[in-house]
């Protein structure tokens, strides 16, 4: 039996990524759930709880390649003793690569955002000292677009573009792109979006340490020709301005 839908958009965004996901990923149960909940001591964001009951054990074909986010694995880090229980953050996503390089994904609950709460990255029992996103609902959405979708396309492309006006890139490339009949399948806030048309997948990053006018994208379609005649529309506009020299091309028509 299936959780109630209650992130409708996160829903139809992954059946659209991948329609054969449902038989693929498992929720995590009741007692688990409820075992995550009393680590924090409070109520979970909607958007965790949703994560929880939906992919907690297994994440199927969304799975991250370094990263353990099945309850499980949270509760094994607090009874382990890698992070101590604290009402302001929660160790979600267990780095299980072995490289000491790489840090642990923790919720910061001093953040909260959209039914939600922001995303940073930490060694044990540090806490989210670098923040990487403002929701848990926007790594995710992001994270699995760039894999499944950009990354697949035939062509694809990163870059850099700057905001002209007094928008940030993100909320100028967000007007410039929801005119062009782009569709944004969740909701983001000013730091990062994604863009979708059914020949052309766009998502866009600007960082939450330094504040910049860089936005970072990355943009995926059927042919080099077609993403560069796109990218042309982009760099005549009077709002924003195209690195051209950031540029970067791959895919089988890269």
């Amino acid at each position: 039996m299936q959780p109630p839908n209650l992130e409708p958009e996160m829903e139809a965004l992954l059946h659209r990524v991948h329609p054969g996901f449902d038989d693929q990923v498992e929720g995590a149960s009741p007692e688990e759930i409820a075992a995550v909940r009393a680590i924090v001591g409070q109520p979970l964001p909607h958007f965790y709880e949703w994560f929880l009951s939906r992919m907690g054990r297994s994440m199927g074909p969304f799975a991250y390649p370094r990263h353990d986010f099945s309850a499980s694995r949270v509760i094994w880090c607090y009874d382990q003793g890698l992070a101590t229980p604290d009402p302001e953050d929660l160790l979600i996503g267990y780095d299980a690569s072995g490289d000491p390089a790489d840090l642990h994904l923790f919720y910061d609950f001093t953040q909260p955002c959209r039914n939600d709460a922001g995303i940073g990255k930490g060694e044990p029992d540090a806490g989210p000292v670098y923040p990487r996103f403002e929701t848990f609902r926007e790594l995710l959405a992001w994270g699995l677009v760039l894999t499944h979708v950009v990354m697949t396309s035939r062509s694809y492309c990163n870059g850099i573009v700057r905001s002209l006006t007094h928008l940030n890139a993100v909320d100028q490339l967000r007007q410039f792109m929801l005119e062009r009949g782009f569709e944004q399948p969740v909701p983001t806030g000013d730091h990062c979006a994604i863009f979708m048309r059914t020949d052309m997948t766009m998502i866009c990053y600007r960082g939450l340490l330094v504040e910049t006018d860089n936005t970072a994208f990355r943009l995926g379609g059927q042919s080099q020709a077609w993403l560069r005649r796109f990218l042309g529309e982009i760099a005549l506009s009077d709002e924003m301005e195209l690195d051209e020299n950031s540029l970067e091309w791959g895919g089988s028509q890269g």
